[in-house]
């Protein structure tokens, strides 16, 4: 759906979050939508649906970058 090859790293994941504005928001709701609406068959329930969205920062330091340097 994204038109991506493969699921971005943790390096441009931190890029694309630093530029992340208003609109980016909207567009990424939007993508969520589409994505809910097409695949879960939580969509019928009448009862209320949490959706959980990881938001944990992931520890990264040293050799674990992408493109390290000292």
């Amino acid at each position: 759906m994204l038109g991506m090859e493969h699921f971005p790293g943790q390096s441009q994941i931190n890029i694309m979050l630093k530029r992340m504005d208003k609109e980016s928001v909207e567009q990424l709701q939007n993508i969520h939508h589409e994505l809910f609406m097409n695949y879960s068959s939580s969509v019928y329930s009448t009862d209320n649906i949490v959706i959980d969205i990881d938001q944990s920062g992931l520890v990264a330091n040293a050799k674990s970058y992408e493109f390290d340097q000292k």
